[in-house]
């Protein structure tokens, strides 16, 4: 199983500087059921996503807030998924899915907020257990 190329992306943004349409839609719906045909349920990845959208929020809150931060926490995330892809917790699509997009989502700002957009799409979709 592998992540379709469509659903990695270098940019969370079109040339107009507001998110793509797929983040939120169609790549967001093919991952979702990607993740859901490798056992990925919202109640797995609820922690880690948890640990991106607070950041999100203090980023939001605080525009004077380092973006280096947010880089350490994606960087936490990467490792956390890693640790339970190896306790046979979570499917390694998951993995690669998190490593894929780890150059845009440390970026900046915007791009970390994107990433967040788009896993929260993905979330939306999943079955809770």
């Amino acid at each position: 199983m592998a992540l379709p190329v469509n659903c990695v992306f270098q940019s969370f943004y079109d040339d107009r500087g507001h998110l793509k349409r797929e983040i939120f839609i169609e790549a967001a719906r093919e991952l979702s059921e990607l993740f859901m045909k490798a056992n990925i349920s919202q109640t797995s990845i609820r922690n880690l996503f948890n640990l991106l959208k607070d950041m999100a929020n203090r980023l939001q809150a605080d525009r004077s807030l380092d973006f280096g931060a947010a880089q350490e926490t994606y960087y936490r995330f990467v490792r956390q998924v890693e640790y339970n892809v190896k306790r046979q917790v979570l499917n390694p699509i998951f993995q690669e899915f998190a490593a894929g997009h780890l150059d845009v989502a440390t970026k900046d700002r915007g791009e970390f907020l994107g990433f967040v957009e788009y896993l929260t799409s993905i979330l939306a979709r999943l079955k809770t257990k």
